[in-house]
């Protein structure tokens, strides 16, 4: 290197200037960040898609509902636990509208944690904690809103 040139500074093969941090090469460091093969974004403008996979008839009244949910503290919840706050653990690894189309989608369809770790592109364990968290949350605020008539039996 040469003794004008600024340490953290190097020229790579191509001859583009790439920063240096404790020794390693900048293009060694990657961050995979992989999307979901299936967003609430591809689906929104289509009112039969949205009803398919969410049972919901439309993108308003999806939006309407997760933002209910959101305001009311869904946004607070960790996968690993529905009494765990944010700040603790790992980061997500969806946003929390993909949590709950995932959500939406498994009680819409019934699909398997596997087919939804390939969909959303996270482990199965990662599945089963994201829908028992909404799950549970959704039981809790919702519950108000389900009426059960008793049946009586003659």
């Amino acid at each position: 290197m040469p003794a004008d040139s600024d340490p953290d500074q190097q020229t790579g093969a191509t001859g583009t200037s790439q920063s240096v941090q404790c020794g390693q090469d900048v293009s060694d460091v990657g961050i995979s960040v992989s999307r979901p093969e299936i967003t609430i974004e591809d689906i929104k403008d289509s009112d039969d898609k949205v009803q398919f996979y969410t049972g919901l008839p439309n993108y308003h009244t999806f939006n309407a509902l997760y933002d209910t949910l959101v305001e009311s503290g869904a946004n607070s919840l960790c996968p690993n636990s529905v009494n765990e706050s944010v700040g603790k653990g790992r980061k997500r690894k969806l946003r929390t509208v993909d949590e709950f189309l995932l959500v939406m989608m498994r009680l819409r369809l019934g699909l398997l944690v596997k087919d939804l770790e390939f969909r959303f592109k996270v482990a199965s364990s990662t599945v089963s904690k994201i829908f028992r968290a909404w799950i549970t949350f959704m039981f809790c605020y919702l519950q108000s809103l389900v009426f059960f008539t008793k049946i009586r039996y003659f």
